[in-house]
């Protein structure tokens, strides 16, 4: 039997609802009827699909609700059953312009609350709500006002109903003006800038030969199948070393990829200058494009004067530890199709020059076709609802476009033998894969062709208590995934964290790390007994990097925090790289692992942009009923069993080179443990570095 998970959508009253919104949580407890016995009928029904679920007949009276244009409920029966004058206005509005990620210019709000308007506006629109004659529904609604719905608004020239589009064209002829203005002053000065660099990566990264630095985007990504794993260019290392399939920024969104109409990014840091620079460069100047970031930038919210295109949304922790961390960007294709990018690297020019990042990308996921069940798509992994969950963490302004997008897409195309085991054996997604791989049935031959095959693993600022399904994000979540499947592990298989910094992790082992941590990632076989390496660069990695001490501007590691966790020194490893050519190149990349005990196998693999920290993955409560995450993370989770139909990846074997199991790994396996005269490096000695050199 499919169990029901927490994040699926339930059927329930012939409406889709998600049990990780409150407000939608509510509905299923809650029976869509009035609380006033005078509006009570046998006859009145709601139904959340129709194309207008208001009580039937046209003239029946709807009762205004008590708390006017300060309602905060978000419970779709209440708003569809009770009138809400300054809301409904707001939505006949919203829905006239197809724009329901902001209020219309110059609305009048009176008392009420912007964000409330748009979440409540975005539930109506959801659940098929008509303003026509609405107003004549409502009791003691204001003529004039409810006139006001169904005014025709002008569509912005050139929108074609298309929401991405016409943001330029609403501007006054004085805001155009001072939009140009602006614009040539920035683009100026970015192009400027880079010029003065005399950096140009297509032309440092294009090989004698013609050959592999020369494919396009699209046959790179071909070649990286099935893992699409790849690493940043890195401006010292104009020739990539075998097995290694690199990428800048711009490479992204290179047209071989598809034609791209709109885009998300979500990311921590962003360098404005460099980040327009970027995007012009990439052809993406004018193309719709939400940014939602973490650390604070006046400049940005400055240069949305002379871009109206782009759309910034600044999320930020409720925590004083936590972070917005995630590295990721959606993209929308011109035929709808969608690809997400999750890597590990900021929005600023030096993560993307000599440091090692790595970077996934998605297949292109196409839009399901018109009328499909919502749960039809999903990809074995549940890929699309989890990353649907982590984006209902941010306001709706910043995410409801964008979910309204995904939700749409097509994440698996599943046929026939795959069909036949989902639906007339009610058997899960993954269970359907279990079966059939062992059996040797060419799944192609039966035309079933899985999209996306990695799991989503994201955390978000959130305290959270483990319910019928468990937990939802951070280690927990790993948890879960890794003890669903059977693994070629024993006990004494070691873990390996890399990452760029690390957090306070208690006064010894096992406070944290080899208690919650190392057990969540022990899978079935509940303890990790091998030792737990970390992979994290020495002073001397450092000073010994393409730009000396400066490389070390992303290891933020803090000295007073290693004093207090002396007890780490004997599980760090040092950073060597020269199977990718990147031992100089500092690693702001981050990853964790299960391998052999002879270093030649991985039983897992995770890319994300996860740091080894509580606020990362998340504390358990002294009950271990509840957990804590501080901070917004991204990854994927790579199984072998469903990537490459075998119980481990390799690794380190030389016959191995053109397997579908090696994984493309980037640092050196074995790992080679810190030296006595070894010492990690702190970012404290960047800092002294650079006030000497200021004396």
């Amino acid at each position: 039997m499919i169990q029901k998970r927490n994040g699926d959508p339930l059927l329930r009253g012939g409406g889709w609802v998600n049990l990780d919104d409150p407000a939608k949580r509510q509905r299923l407890t809650e029976e869509p009827v009035s609380s006033s016995s005078k509006l009570s009928s046998p006859n009145t029904k709601l139904n959340a699909r129709s194309p207008n679920p208001v009580p039937q007949g046209a003239t029946t009276p709807r009762g205004e609700c008590r708390y006017g244009s300060k309602c905060y409920r978000r419970n779709e029966a209440h708003l569809v059953q009770f009138c809400h004058k300054l809301l409904e206005e707001a939505y006949g509005l919203m829905k006239t312009a197809n724009d329901f990620t902001r209020l219309p210019r110059n609305f009048d709000l009176r008392d009420g609350d912007e964000d409330a308007l748009i979440e409540q506006a975005v539930i109506l629109r959801d659940a098929g709500f008509q303003t026509q004659n609405q107003s004549e529904t409502c009791l003691e609604a204001s003529s004039s006002r409810s006139n006001n719905l169904s005014k025709p608004v002008a569509k912005s020239s050139g929108s074609d109903g298309d929401p991405w589009n016409g943001s330029i064209s609403n501007l006054s002829e004085e805001r155009r003006r001072k939009y140009r203005e602006q614009k040539e002053k920035i683009q100026n000065a970015v192009v400027m800038t880079r010029e003065s660099k005399n950096i140009d990566a297509k032309a440092k990264t294009t090989s004698s030969d013609g050959k592999k630095n020369s494919w396009s985007m699209a046959q790179k990504w071909e070649n990286s199948c099935p893992f699409n794993v790849f690493l940043t260019k890195v401006r010292d290392v104009p020739e990539e070393v075998d097995g290694v399939v690199s990428a800048n920024f711009p490479d992204l969104f290179e047209a071989s990829l598809g034609d791209v109409k709109a885009l998300c990014h979500i990311n921590y840091m962003v360098e404005t200058n460099w980040f327009f620079d970027q995007s012009i460069r990439a052809g993406l100047e004018g193309k719709p494009t939400w940014l939602i970031y973490g650390d604070e930038s006046k400049e940005l919210e400055e240069a949305t004067k002379a871009f109206p295109w782009l759309k910034p949304f600044r999320a930020k922790s409720p925590f004083p530890f936590g972070h917005h961390h995630t590295k990721m960007s959606i993209v929308q294709y011109t035929d709808s199709s969608v690809r997400f990018m999750i890597y590990t690297a900021n929005l600023v020019e030096s993560d993307w020059d000599n440091r090692t990042q790595g970077i996934w990308i998605s297949p292109k996921c196409p839009k399901l076709p018109s009328g499909s069940s919502p749960s039809f798509g999903e990809s074995p992994t549940n890929f699309r609802t989890d990353i649907l969950q982590y984006l209902s963490t941010y306001p709706v302004k910043a995410s409801a476009a964008w979910r309204d997008v995904i939700k749409s897409i097509d994440c698996s195309e599943i046929k026939l033998v795959f069909l036949f085991l989902f639906y007339m054996y009610n058997v899960h997604p993954c269970l359907a894969i279990e079966t059939l791989l062992p059996m040797n049935i060419d799944c192609n031959n039966y035309g079933h062709v899985v999209i996306i095959r990695v799991f989503f693993i994201g955390s978000v600022p959130i305290t959270s208590q483990s319910n019928f399904n468990g937990f939802q994000f951070g280690i927990k979540k790993m948890e879960k995934i890794l003890k669903s499947f059977e693994m070629e592990t024993e006990p004494n298989w070691p873990l390996i964290a890399q990452c760029s910094s690390i957090g306070t992790l208690g006064g010894n082992a096992d406070d944290w790390l080899t208690s919650e941590f190392a057990t969540a990632l022990a899978g079935k076989d509940r303890r990790i007994l091998g030792p737990i390496n970390l992979v994290y660069p020495t002073e001397q990695n450092v000073k010994g990097s393409f730009d000396g001490i400066l490389g070390g501007g992303c290891l933020p590691y803090s000295a007073l925090t290693h004093m207090k966790q002396k007890w780490l020194r004997s599980h760090f490893c040092q950073w060597k790289a020269g199977c990718s050519g990147r031992s100089r190149a500092p690693p702001h990349i981050k990853s964790y692992s299960r391998c052999s005990p002879d270093q030649t196998k991985l039983a897992w693999f995770l890319l994300t942009s996860a740091n080894l920290s509580k606020a990362a993955w998340g504390k358990l409560s002294k009950n271990s009923d509840r957990l804590s995450i501080m901070s917004w993370e991204a990854g994927v989770l790579f199984i072998p069993e469903l990537l490459c139909s075998s119980k481990y990846f390799t690794v380190a074997d030389k016959d191995a080179n053109k397997s579908t199991s090696r994984f493309p790994l980037y640092f050196d396996m074995p790992l080679t443990k810190y030296d006595k005269k070894d010492v990690p490096w702190y970012f404290e000695m960047l800092k002294l570095a650079m006030s000497a050199d200021s004396d």
